[in-house]
């Protein structure tokens, strides 16, 4: 499967160490730095995950020509970027991280951008996609017109899953889905809560503004899908799992619901099965796995959250990844490699899907018009999207 992510790019540094000491002269810590591992972000993250999967990627962005983007196309080798030329610093987002905890945020070139660059070969890219995800970072691109207008087009033939970004526009007319948080959500719509109801609200507020359906991304609750609009909105829990870091598992939503729509999935369905994906991606590392290992997939065998497949990826002769660190260990024998039977995997996770409907109580349930999960993870440590309550 061929999908086409579009949207901003960044480089994502994360910087890592241990803390044992005080400064002599201010209360703060001395980190010593264990290591450092660059990922691209962004859009370049989506498309990182999709590239893991095993999927062929188009990347249609703008990118820079500094250090910082050179190190963005080295970990997405796999891909095709399709890019324009920014001609402004690549924004850098580097995390401090003391043991499992970040620490600090600092960012480099992320002052709002120039109107963003659009050429022919990025339009055609788009033309000519078999799913689209658009990643958009408030940078800019996903607002362009013509942008827009070959996105709308080829929406009518394809499916195309809108991320959506405080900063950005409103999905383009015709979006299969848009998937905001609870966050953008609620601020979008203008109403305020963290509460199901109040979720429930915003959903069906935002789907009347934007003509399409809206999945909200509910940290441990799960996802709430507000689609036709006679229909009540229902909230699809996840299992419950353990994670430390949740910084990606929006991307994850979204790049797995693409993929599962496009393996012809009903949206309730296909929700469902994203939702599972990002917590097994949660449960198995998070970004932290990018480059090391395989991401955990729902292998579609068993009940929710019973085992995460895991295999080995594209690594060099030296058996290094694209960042240069080498691969964790694998998992044991019967795990299957990255490309192997991935449709087929998209396919059994659409159909498991189907079924958990009768193994988490008859989920999704609903009271009155407004959803409610049949049994409510409580053990999940993280939100799916806490990178982007804190200013992702």
């Amino acid at each position: 499967m061929r999908v086409t992510v579009v949207g901003d790019t960044l480089l994502d540094v994360d910087v890592k160490g241990t803390a044992e000491r005080l400064l002599s002269d201010a209360p703060v810590p001395i980190v010593d730095v264990q290591t450092v591992m660059r990922r691209a972000g962004g859009a370049g993250l989506v498309a990182s995950m999709l590239l893991a999967d095993g999927h062929d990627v188009d990347l249609v962005t703008t990118l820079s020509d500094d250090d910082a983007a050179g190190h963005v196309r080295g970990c997405l080798a796999g891909a095709n970027i399709v890019a324009s030329r920014s001609g402004i610093p690549t924004p850098v987002k580097t995390r401090l991280i003391v043991g499992t905890h970040p620490l600090a945020r600092m960012d480099e070139g992320c002052a709002d951008p120039p109107p963003a660059s659009v050429t022919p070969e990025m339009l055609e890219t788009i033309d000519a996609a078999d799913v689209i995800v658009v990643a958009d970072y408030g940078r800019g691109l996903a607002e362009d017109a013509r942008l827009r207008t070959v996105l709308s087009d080829r929406g009518l033939n394809v499916p195309v899953v809108w991320d959506p970004h405080p900063r950005g526009g409103r999905p383009m007319l015709g979006a299969t889905v848009a998937t905001p948080n609870l966050p953008e959500a609620t601020r979008a719509a203008g109403v305020q809560g963290r509460d199901a109801t109040t979720a429930a609200l915003a959903a069906r507020a935002l789907r009347d503004a934007w003509s399409c359906p809206i999945a909200v991304t509910l940290g441990e609750l799960g996802v709430l899908l507000a689609d036709a609009p006679d229909e009540p909105a229902c909230v699809h829990p996840v299992s419950a799992v353990t994670c430390v870091d949740a910084c990606g598992a929006g991307d994850r939503f979204s790049s797995a619901l693409a993929v599962a729509l496009a393996s012809g999935a009903a949206l309730p369905d296909a929700v469902a099965t994203a939702a599972d994906i990002a917590a097994l991606f949660l449960a198995g590392g998070g970004v932290s796995a990018l480059g090391t290992q395989r991401l955990p997939r729902f292998s579609g065998h068993g009940p929710v959250g019973q085992r995460i497949e895991q295999g080995p990826d594209e690594h060099g002769p030296d058996g290094r990844g694209p960042d240069g660190y080498a691969p964790a260990a694998h998992g044991s024998a019967d795990h299957r490699s990255v490309a192997h039977g991935s449709a087929q995997r998209d396919r059994d996770a659409v159909g498991a899907a189907r079924e958990r409907r009768g193994a988490i109580g008859g989920y999704p349930h609903t009271i009155g018009a407004v959803a409610v999960p049949a049994a409510r993870a409580t053990s999940v440590a993280s939100e799916f999207t806490r990178e982007r309550n804190e200013g992702r």
